[in-house]
């Protein structure tokens, strides 16, 4: 059978990263794209990959991509995902899904037009220990969820780099956009309750660094804590910050009216701190063969998730089961919905309601059609169809 052709548009440091953990997953990556033909040409050197001389759209034809990852700045997520999907390509999308709810629901709509698959980079709904905390709260083990609680520390995001899209929430950037996202899905997929009202605190500490002085300041939030109102009664607390240097921790429980489940790393507690879930990953490797700053803790469970997401689209036709833990489009309009809120809670200092989705069908004519891409081909990929 043959395995699933991967196509990369990212930034360069996201595709060094991403396509040796992808090749060591048996994924076939077979193109990159990046901005700069020089930086482009030394990227498929290094990682001895096809060099692609033109633009983005020499990556939606060619006939060795099924699949477009999209991992570039989000302020352009929505625009390359559409432009993928017009072009007959399978897509999955890194979180946050856009900057602004209104690009979020042109990708929905698109979603619904074509028969593809369209997903939502959601590697923590793969891994081991969240999957079995999904399963537990299912079957009742906790009872009915109350609280759950939330916490991610890390080192700096912006680090020693000059100003980009990560010094500016506006573009993307913040640690509410690129970690609380993913924390808003889990709280979606571990309970499948949304939240009602959100109430949030943002703060930049750090608006200047080494390499960013003078009439350059740094927007972005570095510390954030917001909670939410759920369905059904349900409270969620979350504190992120980046100023644990050289370290990363993840912490999420789930308290209930019978018992406690908590994910600390990889692992899943019960009370007690029982171990009802362990982590026994054979993979491993250290921030030197990634060639990054961050420790290896950052990436294991992107790891992790990848080999489950991946090793379930590698087929050559996909069941609905095996799509089930996946986040959807309308998944990442809901994440940006929940963001624009929070956004607007720490504005105000107030509580604020999210508003509620619109539930559009697929409509006849897309916000953005083939028309907006050229280049483009009428036939989809025939891998992965939706059944």
């Amino acid at each position: 059978m043959a395995s699933l052709r991967v196509g990369i548009v990212g930034l360069p440091d996201q595709i060094s990263i991403l396509v040796p953990i992808l090749q060591s997953l048996n994924v076939r990556v077979t193109a990159i794209w990046c901005k700069g033909n020089d930086t482009r040409r030394k990227l498929s050197d290094k990682l001895n990959l096809p060099f692609l001389p033109g633009g983005f759209q020499d990556l939606l034809v060619c006939s060795e991509v099924d699949l477009v990852y999209v991992a570039t700045e989000p302020s352009l997520h929505a625009e390359l995902a559409v432009k993928a999907l017009t072009s007959g390509k399978h897509c999955i999308c890194q979180k946050p899904p856009s900057t602004c709810r209104k690009e979020a629901e042109k990708m929905v709509s698109l979603s619904r037009y074509y028969p593809l698959v369209c997903l939502l980079e959601s590697h923590l709904r793969f891994v081991p220990a969240i999957k079995k905390m999904k399963e537990l709260v299912s079957t009742g083990y906790v009872g009915k969820p109350l609280i759950i609680e939330a916490r991610v520390v890390m080192g700096s995001l912006i680090q020693s780099e000059p100003f980009s899209w990560m010094c500016d929430p506006s573009m993307g950037g913040g640690v509410l956009n690129l970690v609380g996202s993913p924390i808003i899905d889990l709280v979606l997929y571990v309970t499948g309750e949304k939240a009602q009202r959100v109430h949030g605190h943002t703060k930049t500490f750090t608006p200047h660094t080494d390499s960013i002085h003078g009439y350059r300041t740094v927007t972005s939030d570095d510390f954030c804590v917001f909670q939410m109102e759920c369905t059904n009664g349900l409270s969620v607390t979350v504190t992120l910050h980046t100023h644990l240097v050289g370290q990363y921790k993840f912490e999420f429980s789930v308290t209930g009216t019978k018992d406690h489940l908590s994910v600390k790393g990889l692992n899943l507690y019960g009370n007690n701190d029982t171990i009802l879930k362990q982590d026994d990953t054979e993979f491993r490797f250290s921030s030197r063969d990634l060639s990054t700053k961050f420790p290896a803790e950052f990436y294991l469970p992107f790891v992790l998730g990848c080999k489950e997401l991946f090793s379930s689209l590698s087929v050559e036709s996909t069941s609905s089961q095996l799509l089930t833990p996946s986040a959807t489009f309308e998944d990442g309009l809901y994440n940006r919905t929940v963001l624009d809120s929070i956004h607007l809670s720490a504005g105000t200092g107030q509580w604020v309601d999210v508003p509620e989705e619109e539930g559009k069908e697929a409509e006849l004519n897309p916000f953005w059609t083939k028309i907006s891409t050229r280049g483009e081909t009428d036939k989809p990929s025939p891998k992965l169809m939706r059944p």
